[in-house]
């Protein structure tokens, strides 16, 4: 054999090996690939470099492709440093089968290929050296070589494998100071069954990467000398003597931050390096106690026979036969049982539906137990009827199922049994409801009548979306046939329409944000019954803000109701009974409360909020939100406003105002007013006030007397006021009420003049325009003639004339801005005096 190339990349996985035979006098070309298809992560080490009294054997699968077929090879191998060169073969001993030892480095009759060239086989390894080479940290890789039996290896290795293998330090006493390439044991008990089977141990659930450790589980083929200084318990597995027993293997296995996951996963494999079984931990922690994934330097942790068996755990395996004998009420099916699974079966037979994958949870027959054929009889079948079938088998481990058949029962030779069912049968207006056809005897036809319904009728077998638009109470028929006849069903008043209750109910008071740190205690929504008749509330229900459904609650005409967050707080704080919703809370931010009655249909509903034009002292400030006129729109934030209603202070000191289940107090202030009479007078001559306020429950008044005797009187009419001096006077009076205060003030509203004037003159007969003036005025009278005086508030006389019949134009320009009394005497003495105002 001749050795063309050898790639010796550290990175494949897969090495090509091209070779070349001498044959017959020419080349013949063969490819050679191999595998690392099974190589542990971890080995233990030596206790020292003169000396290795714990050395701890492995396994390691190989698959090599495009040998000779049918041809028996030997194999050459030893364990390489990863530093040392591809052309270097390493150290250690390998199980020798012939001589029933780990000696030397070859293994004859390694392996037979197949047809096809191709072989996969197992190497036990014993790790030996001189020096350090199987220190504590080393990394090594496998290095391999073959040839037909009885031929001769290559002087190199045909193959370096890419997968590295560390040595973990298990020595007594730590031959290095570093942690991190620390070792502990495992001491796995795997069922008897699974005697001889590889076992490797994996850090993750799926068994994905490389194992942490692969050996065999006793009775193993290779058997280790005695390890004086490895743990006695591993050293007896690896001696097949002492405390061990027959399906207990070893591992030597990582700790601390190299193996934070623990053992998660442990495969028995065949020889093939097929999987036999496995069990999986999802934490490293296996039910027996054992932690894997805390362990120190030297622990050893055991794998018990109930954490993982290693042998197939199963259900039984079943096919369904096909299903014969079928009439309109029966069948015949049937199956076989062909494997146990992991224990004996204990019952089998078939399950049927009308729905596909039937379980026995559904109709089934029991036939009988253990393994082969069996035939069932399904029986109580609909006519007309598709059925799907499956045989089934079940032990210790679960139920198993076989495949699946279908067949449909022939017709009944009978009418067709009418029944039928709807989706619903009380529904509100513009609902829409599908009907289900529940006949039987094979129905081949169907006629539908819906009174009332949009369509009135249907032919199929399931009308869906069938339209009720009005209130009322409506029958259904259904009609069906088959080859045999027919019959009719008619479900009197089976679809109920229902129309809104008649109820008048208004959200009048809202407490969202009460002054409250932490939880709110105290948020209510009060209802008010604004119509003339009682309603009950029962199935009434907020759908939207909080969650609540009322009991039986009789409203009353103008009768309130109150739900609230707790009821116990609204009693302790406001003497009120309450309802007490269910859950949710009132968003201090404002939101949608919407009250439906029993049918769904919305009775009241208020969007409020903390902005204007809501008022926004209900936020939070202690007032709730009011709406005192609960025939206003309150949907509109105008017609809201804060309650005014003092209750109490809590025990933050705030204030809280609301006035739940009572009518709210609506504030109306005072408005003042009043009147005099006479607004014209002499000196000492007296006016007498009459008070004009309006308002409730006015309580003080308080009036002012500018120049008047006296100067202030406390009481609604006062007695008669004198003025002692001429000259224009100001009157105010102030009145009070429990919402506020209001004051009217009237200027220069009294005018004291300077002489007697006679009122005998009518004023209807003079006219001055105009008044307040500029300085211009005319003068109309119906009088034979006038005399015209004008004096000033201090009795000085600054005009006179006499005034002709009709319209006379008077030029004050000249006088200053002020008032004035104007004077008018007619021929008989008779005095008239009027007011002027100069602007």
């Amino acid at each position: 054999m001749k050795l063309n190339f050898i790639n010796f990349s550290k990175g494949i996985w897969k090495t090509l090996i091209i070779f070349t035979l001498l044959m017959m006098g020419g080349y013949i070309s063969f490819s050679q690939t191999v595998t690392e298809l099974v190589v542990p992560k971890y080995i233990g080490a030596k206790n020292a470099p003169s000396t290795n009294n714990e050395r701890t054997p492995f396994a390691v699968c190989f698959q090599i492709e495009g040998l000779t077929p049918n041809q028996i090879y030997d194999v050459k191998t030893q364990i390489g440093l990863v530093t040392e060169a591809a052309t270097a073969w390493g150290a250690g001993n390998v199980w020798d089968p012939v001589g029933g030892s780990f000696s030397g480095s070859t293994v004859v009759n390694a392996f037979t290929t197949d047809a096809s060239g191709n072989a996969i086989f197992w190497i036990y390894y014993q790790p030996t050296g001189n020096s350090s080479r199987f220190g504590a940290g080393q990394q090594h890789n496998l290095r391999l070589g073959w040839r037909p039996s009885g031929g001769s290896f290559p002087s190199s290795p045909q193959f370096v494998g890419s997968k590295v293998i560390t040595a973990l330090d298990i020595a007594p006493n730590a031959t290095t100071p570093e942690t991190t390439d620390d070792g502990a044991y495992i001491k796995g008990t795997a069922d008897p069954a699974a005697s001889g089977k590889y076992v490797l141990l994996f850090d993750n659930v799926n068994g994905t990467g490389d194992p942490l450790f692969s050996y065999q589980i006793r009775q193993a083929i290779p058997t280790n000398q005695n390890q004086s200084l490895l743990n006695p318990e591993i050293n007896d597995i690896y001696l097949q003597a002492g405390t061990s027993i027959i399906g207990d293997y070893p591992a030597i296995v990582p700790i601390g931050a190299n193996n934070p996951n623990g053992i998660r996963r442990i495969e028995s494999r065949n020889d093939d390096n097929s999987i036999y079984a496995f069990s999986t931990d999802a934490d490293g922690i296996w039910p027996s106690g054992a932690n894997t994934t805390n362990m120190n330097r030297l622990d050893i942790r055991y794998i018990t026979i109930g954490d993982a068996p290693l042998i197939p755990q199963g259900i039984p395996t079943v096919t369904t036969a096909s299903t014969t004998n079928i009439t309109y009420n029966s069948a015949t099916s049937g199956g076989t049982v062909t494997a146990a699974g992991g224990s004996s079966v204990t019952a089998r037979g078939v399950c049927w539906s009308t729905s596909p994958s039937p379980t026995i949870a559904d109709p089934h027959t029991t036939d009988g137990s253990g393994l082969g054929t069996f035939t069932s009889q399904i029986t109580g079948l609909e006519p007309s009827t598709t059925y799907y079938v499956r045989a089934y088998a079940t032990n210790s481990f679960g139920t198993a199922y076989g495949n699946e058949e279908s067949f449909t029962t022939l017709t009944a030779p009978f009418p067709p049994t009418v029944d039928f069912v709807a989706s619903d049968t009380s529904v509100s207006i513009g609902a829409v409801i599908d009907f289900t056809d529940l006949s039987t005897n094979g129905p081949t036809s169907w006629s539908w009548s819906f009174v009332g319904g949009i369509p009135s009728s249907s032919n199929v077998q399931n009308p869906t979306g069938i339209l009720y638009s009005y209130p009322g109470e409506y029958t259904v028929c259904l009609t069906a046939s088959n080859q045999y006849g027919s019959n009719t069903l008619c479900k009197e008043a089976y679809i109920v329409v229902n129309a809104p209750v008649e109820a008048n109910i208004v959200i009048t008071e809202i407490m969202y944000n009460p002054p409250e740190s932490g939880t709110d205690s105290i948020e209510f929504i009060e209802l008010f019954n604004n119509g003339a008749t009682a309603v009950d509330l029962e199935g009434f229900y907020f759908s939207e803000g909080i969650t609540y459904t009322f009991p039986s609650y009789l409203l009353a005409p103008a009768a309130y109701a109150v739900v609230a967050v707790n009821a116990q707080a609204m009693q302790n704080t406001f003497g009120v009974s309450a309802l007490q919703w269910t859950s949710g809370a009132l968003s201090n931010s404002g939101e949608l409360i919407r009250l439906k009655d029993k049918f769904g249909y919305t009775v009241d509903s208020v969007n409020y909020d903390d902005i204007l034009p809501w008022d926004t002292l209900a936020d939070g400030w202690g007032p709730s939100l009011t709406l005192c006129d609960p025939s206003l729109d309150n949907s509109l934030g105008e017609n809201w406003t804060h309650s005014t209603e003092y209750v109490t202070i809590n025990a933050n000191g705030d204030s809280i105002w609301a006035t739940p289940g009572a009518p709210c107090i609506i504030p109306v202030l005072p408005v003042a007013d009043f009147v005099g009479y006479p607004l014209f007078i002499l000196e000492d001559e007296s006016v007498q006030f009459t008070d004009l306020s309006t308002g409730p429950n006015i309580t003080s008044w308080e009036w002012i007397f500018q120049g008047g005797t006296p100067a202030t009187f406390s009481g609604q009419n006062p007695p008669p006021i004198y003025y002692n001096e001429p000259g224009i006077f100001d009157v105010t009076l102030t009145v009070t009420n429990e919402f506020g205060t209001s004051t009217a003030f009237k200027p220069q509203y009294i005018a004291v003049g300077v002489d007697a004037i006679d009122d005998a003159v009518s004023p209807n007969q003079i006219s001055i325009q105009p008044n307040p003036s500029a300085g211009k005025v005319s003068v109309k009278h119906n009088q034979n003639e006038l005399l015209l005086e004008i004096f000033n508030l201090v009795g000085d006389r600054v005009y006179s004339q006499k005034l002709n019949p009709q319209i006379q134009d008077l030029d004050l320009t000249h006088l200053p801005k002020g008032i004035y009394l104007m004077q008018f005497t007619d021929d008989k003495g008779l005095k008239l005096t009027h007011k002027l105002i100069l602007k």
